[in-house]
């Protein structure tokens, strides 16, 4: 099934109307190279839900998460850039936490 699946969700993020962005990455957990991407949309919805999507990816989305903290001009985003640092602050691994804490420290400096 998910042959099938697959090549009708895939563009979904990437649909020139922004509703269907905002949609599609919060319907779908999306790989890492995927929300990467979406933290760069034009449109500040689509950027505050790709990356709050990111905490589900753990370690790995924890230096794109620090960077859109630091460096998207918009608030919202940025809080959910936050948010999600702060969620993987919480997490089981214990890995997971230290890194997350460490990259807020250098937010925070």
């Amino acid at each position: 099934m998910s042959a099938v699946v697959v090549p009708v969700v895939d563009p979904l993020p990437f649909d020139p109307a922004q509703n269907v962005r905002v949609a599609a990455v919060m319907a779908f957990e999306w790989p890492l190279d995927v929300l990467a991407r979406l933290v760069a949309d034009p449109d500040p919805a689509v950027r505050r839900d790709a990356a709050w999507g990111l905490h589900r990816l753990g370690v790995a989305a924890i230096p794109t998460l620090a960077t859109v903290r630091r460096n998207d001009p918009d608030d919202q985003v940025r809080a959910a850039a936050a948010s999600a640092l702060d969620r993987l602050c919480t997490d089981e691994n214990e890995g997971v936490r230290q890194l997350a804490q460490e990259a807020i420290r250098e937010i925070v400096r």
